[in-house]
C-alpha cells in the first residue's frame, strides 16, 4: 500500500499542473460564454458549468489528460518491472483519477463562480455546492478512477510486447496515445 501511495503522489505533481490549467479554461470558458453570448444569468450559468464538468467532459478529459502525462511512466516501468508493473499503477492511476477530478472540478467552479458579473461571491459558491448532488460527484470521481485505471492498465498491457521486440519507447508512447484517446472515448459512451 505505501508504494502504491507513493507512486500515486509521484504521479499526481506530474500532472496536477495541467488539469488546475484545463479546470481554469474550462470554468472561463463556459462561463463567459453562457453570460455572454447566451445571455443566461449567474446562478444558471454556474449550472450549467457544475452539469459540464461533472456529467459530460470531466473524467473523460482528466483520464486522457493524465494518461498523456503519464504514459511515459506507465511504459518505463513496465520496461524495469515487466508485467507486473500494473500491481502499482494501476491501483495508483486509480487513486490520481480521484484526486484529479477533484482538483478539476474545484478549480472549473472557482473559475466560473470568479468571473460572474455578480459581486456575491460567498453567496454563489454555497448556493452552487448546495445545488451539486454528492450522488452526482460521487458518479464522477468513480468515473475517473475506473477511465484512468482501464486507461493504465490498457497502456501498461499493450506496452509488453513492442517492448520485448525492442521498439523504441518513442514510437510505443506515440502509438499509445492515439489508442488511449480512442479507448478513452469508447468508456464514455459505455
Amino acid at each position: 500500500m505505501k508504494t502504491i501511495l507513493l507512486v500515486a503522489e509521484r504521479d499526481g505533481q506530474r500532472c496536477a499542473g495541467p488539469v488546475l490549467i484545463a479546470g481554469i479554461a474550462v470554468g472561463v470558458g463556459v462561463i463567459q460564454l453562457s453570460t455572454g453570448t447566451l445571455k443566461e444569468a449567474s446562478p444558471l450559468s454556474l449550472q450549467m458549468l457544475s452539469l459540464l464538468v461533472l456529467e459530460l467532459m470531466g473524467p473523460l478529459l482528466v483520464s486522457v489528460l493524465g494518461m498523456a502525462l503519464l504514459l511515459p511512466r506507465w511504459i518505463d516501468r513496465v520496461a524495469s518491472t515487466g508485467h507486473r508493473a500494473w500491481r502499482r499503477s494501476v491501483p495508483g492511476a486509480a487513486l490520481i483519477g480521484i484526486v484529479l477530478m477533484l482538483m478539476f472540478f474545484s478549480a472549473s467552479l472557482l473559475a466560473g463562480i470568479l468571473i460572474t458579473p455578480r459581486s456575491e461571491l460567498g453567496i454563489e459558491l454555497f448556493a452552487l455546492l448546495a445545488k451539486t448532488s454528492f450522488v452526482d460527484l460521487l458518479r464522477s470521481l468513480l468515473r475517473s478512477a475506473g477511465f484512468l485505471a482501464a486507461l493504465c492498465a490498457w497502456s501498461q498491457w499493450r506496452a509488453e510486447g513492442p517492448l520485448r521486440q525492442g521498439h523504441r519507447k518513442a514510437h510505443i508512447v506515440s502509438n499509445l496515445l492515439m489508442e488511449g484517446l480512442m479507448m478513452g472515448i469508447g468508456l464514455k459512451l459505455i
